[in-house]
Formats: structure tokens, sequence, C-alpha cells
């Protein structure tokens, strides 16, 4: 299965987070589950970052993502157009993104918001 991570799934996996539920768990270690991590966790987080809403090494991040074997999901054209299509259940653009990204692959997005499963089942 492929699986997308969410921002915040990939900050508590990283942290070894007691919030990381033993179904995220399972899911994450399962070697035949694919994971993936999109570039926009890492712009959102850059952001974040900048406005001191988040106090982590995004460079570290992103070494522990790589090392974790968690692909990296770059957003195409595909995605945009996905993205525009989306109705308006959710504001964060990042989480919509993430959302458009899981369901053009398809993919699913392991997130534990619940605003974000009004878009599909593969969130």
């Amino acid at each position: 299965m492929k699986i997308l991570l969410d921002t915040h799934i990939l900050l508590w996996w990283l942290a070894d987070d007691n919030r990381l539920t033993d179904f995220a768990i399972q899911l994450i270690t399962n070697p035949e589950n694919q994971i993936f991590i999109s570039i926009a966790s890492f712009w959102e987080m850059a952001i974040k970052i900048n406005k001191g809403k988040l106090r982590v090494n995004l460079h570290s991040i992103i070494h522990q993502a790589q090392n974790s074997n968690f692909a990296t999901l770059a957003i195409i054209e595909e995605h945009i157009l996905a993205l525009a299509k989306l109705q308006d259940h959710h504001k964060d653009p990042f989480d919509r993104m993430l959302a458009a990204q899981a369901m053009t692959a398809p993919m699913h997005l392991l997130t534990h918001d619940r605003n974000l499963k009004q878009y599909s089942d593969l969130v």
C-alpha cells in the first residue's frame, strides 16, 4: 500500500511521540507499505519555522525522513489541477494539497485530522 504521511504524523513519528496510534505505527513499519512525504510538508515546516510556530531543525527532519526510507513526493501539475477542484472542507492549504496528492496518486493519507476525511476514503 502507498501511504502519504501528513506533516504532523511525520513529526510525531520522528519524535517517537505518544500521540501516534498503534495503527499508524503498524502502517509505517509494515515493509509491504511504501511511505511518502510530500514536498508540501517540508514547505509547511519551513514556513512555520520562520514564523516561530515550529521549533525543529528542518535539515535534520529531511535527513531523518530519508534515513527512514520515506520517498519524497513532488508537487506536479496533476496535483494542482486536483487541488483546484477540491471542495472547501478544509482551510489549510498544505492539508488540501496533501489530500489532492493522495487522491491523485492514489495513495492513503495517514492523518489525525478528521476534517480531511471529508475528501475521500483514501484520507
